[in-house]
């Protein structure tokens, strides 16, 4: 399994609430990500700037209820912070994410990002296996509960 995670062998699938809803109800969003190790901070690269890591995600806009809205997404590449940078850079932020303009939560005590599916091959049998967990903490979550269950890989 380390050597699976290593070699970037997984395919995860993400959920994430904001109280903002993208232009675009799916996309794939392409960026270069400029890290500040001495900040622990991510930013997209702007267009003149030569340097930083690609970046590609997809998105897709999976409900929307009082207010809130909630994202399925899919990293192709694992760039450090790079869900949160990039969905806040087309003005999705999430939830709780102060560090990239979310809006501060009053019950939440973490971000609204969850990782709730991985995929991967099985060492031996060399089979796909898909591991699925939901958040089961209250708050945001609930209210996309029957919602989150429905997401197709």
């Amino acid at each position: 399994m380390t050597e699976i995670f290593r070699e970037h062998k997984i395919i995860k699938h993400y959920i994430a609430i904001s109280d903002q809803r993208a232009d675009q109800e799916y996309g794939t969003l392409e960026d270069r990500l400029i890290k500040d190790s001495s900040s622990n901070r991510v930013r997209v690269a702007r267009s003149r700037e030569k340097n930083g890591k690609e970046a590609k995600l997809k998105y897709n806009l999976i409900s929307s209820l009082d207010g809130y809205h909630m994202y399925h997404i899919k990293p192709i590449t694992g760039r450090s912070h790079q869900i949160r940078v990039q969905m806040s850079h087309i003005g999705v932020p999430v939830l709780g994410d102060l560090k990239y303009g979310g809006p501060k939560t009053e019950t939440e005590q973490a971000i609204a990002l969850h990782c709730f599916a991985m995929t991967f091959l099985h060492p031996t049998k060399k089979e796909p296996i898909t591991v699925k967990t939901y958040p089961t903490f209250p708050g945001y979550w609930k209210i996309f509960n029957n919602a989150m269950r429905g997401i197709e890989l």
